[in-house]
């Protein structure tokens, strides 16, 4: 079916993704196959062999949607993780930068190092949150975290020039994109060198104490 067709269709066009219409396709053709295969087996005979047919047939629905695979993706946990969690508990962190690209990967991170975090990712917000309307003055910023009980700001450097470079058209704007966010990146650390203290820093991160 041409996409162009759904993109004029009222409602379907709303959606985006018109694969989302699939999810209402699934629960009819359940309903359709369930009463499907109660008319077949009550066509079975003799009856005491039905529970068989049933078996033969829920092991062939298992084999269809089995699944065994050995490849694994490695995920490594950042050191500065280990060095914030020897700091005790009762407190918070907030990982930069607060993007779509990234805050993934800072919630599968908390899967390994388990201390709360300020952002994450959902699929819609109804409200703004906390990370959404950060201060851009560094003072302000500063009394807001500790209220929150926000005791580390992560800047996972790196991700910064991702974030750059994924909106900027793709990688042959590359070394157009990481001279742009170079000044803006210095920048933005300087500020948090000024306004917290720096423990830790290394290739990917960089951690900040705020109290």
């Amino acid at each position: 079916l041409p996409y162009f067709i759904l993109e004029n269709i009222p409602f379907i066009n709303s959606a985006r993704c018109p694969s989302r219409g699939i999810v209402f396709v699934y629960l009819f053709w359940a309903v359709i196959t369930a009463l499907s295969l109660r008319y077949l087996l009550g066509k079975v005979r003799p009856p005491r062999m039905r529970a068989f047919v049933a078996a033969a047939i829920f092991i062939l629905i298992f084999a269809d949607f089995a699944f065994f695979c050995d490849t694994k993706a490695p995920v490594a946990l950042p050191k500065c993780y280990s060095m914030i969690k020897e700091q005790g508990d009762s407190f918070g962190i907030l990982d930069l930068p607060e993007v779509v690209t990234a805050d993934h990967r800072y919630m599968l991170y908390q899967t390994f190092h388990g201390i709360p975090i300020a952002g994450g990712l959902i699929s819609r917000k109804l409200n703004k949150t906390f990370v959404d309307d950060l201060p851009a003055d560094m003072g302000t910023l500063k009394n807001l975290l500790i209220a929150k009980k926000i005791k580390f700001v992560v800047v996972h450097h790196r991700l910064y020039f991702r974030a750059g470079i994924a909106s900027s058209g793709g990688p042959e704007k590359y070394r157009e994109s990481v001279e742009k966010l170079k000044p803006v990146i210095i920048n933005f650390v300087g500020k948090l060198k000024k306004a917290f203290k720096l423990i830790y820093i290394d290739e990917r991160e960089m951690v900040f104490r705020v109290y």
